[in-house]
């Protein structure tokens, strides 16, 4: 066989070759490849189902005790109660427009006076937020009655008295009234103003914190007149 001869033999070789090899590679595709490669078996983009987006809202992280409530809770359409005192010839009509008890008082506080409540457990604490006048004017003001006991019989009022010390000093933190929980007057400041008239009075092991402002215009600091009314009212109603 002469190359020539043996150059298109081999040409024919190789072209059928490939024709069977195309066709196997048709049978295999027609029939035994894995179905999910097979084009026509793929889903088509646009007939799949729109995925839902779900919007999830974090709750706020929860703020030290000693800043306002984000909450603001609404204020009653009229006074819970009202009670008149009338003590050292002055005469009173406070309208109580808030009143909440709670059991327990550290998780109230704030600064040295929390961690001061944290070893020392109150029995229960009462307050209030309320109005009255006083010489004709009006008169915002919020209490805090706070009952801590002794570590035992013959220290019953110790607490008590070191704690209505700690309160009165400067820079020692305080229980918090109930606008920096987000209750409200119908009338006044949003929150306590500063300054204020501050009182602590204690009996027992009873330590009420008194802070009384004029509803309108400046409170001067510790303003005598409403130092007085937190003495006349203390355990009056």
């Amino acid at each position: 066989m002469s190359d020539r001869g043996g150059a298109r033999w081999l040409a024919v070789a190789v072209a059928a070759a490939s024709i069977a090899l195309l066709g196997a590679c048709g049978q295999t595709t027609a029939g035994h490849a894995n179905p999910s490669l097979n084009p026509t078996t793929l889903p088509v983009l646009s007939s799949l189902p729109t995925p839902t987006v779900v919007q999830t809202t974090l709750p706020a992280s929860s703020s030290a005790s000693s800043s306002a409530s984000a909450s603001t809770h609404p204020v009653p359409a009229k006074p819970l109660r009202t009670a008149t005192v009338s003590s050292n010839g002055h005469n009173y009509v406070l309208e109580i427009w808030a009143e909440v008890k709670d059991v327990t008082c550290a998780d109230h506080a704030y600064g040295q006076v929390a961690t001061f409540l944290t070893t020392h457990p109150c029995r229960g604490m009462t307050r209030q937020l309320a109005t009255t006048s006083v010489n004709g004017k009006a008169v915002g003001f919020a209490v805090s009655a706070v009952d801590v006991p002794g570590s035992d019989a013959q220290h019953l009022y110790d607490n008590a008295a070191a704690f209505s010390k700690l309160v009165e000093a400067d820079g020692t933190g305080n229980v918090n009234d109930l606008m920096r929980e987000g209750w409200r007057l119908p009338s006044g400041p949003a929150s306590v103003p500063s300054p204020d008239a501050f009182k602590t009075l204690s009996q027992d092991t009873g330590v009420n914190i008194y802070d009384i402002w004029y509803l309108a215009g400046p409170t001067p600091t510790n303003d005598p007149a409403l130092v007085q009314m937190a003495q006349d009212i203390y355990l009056q109603y």
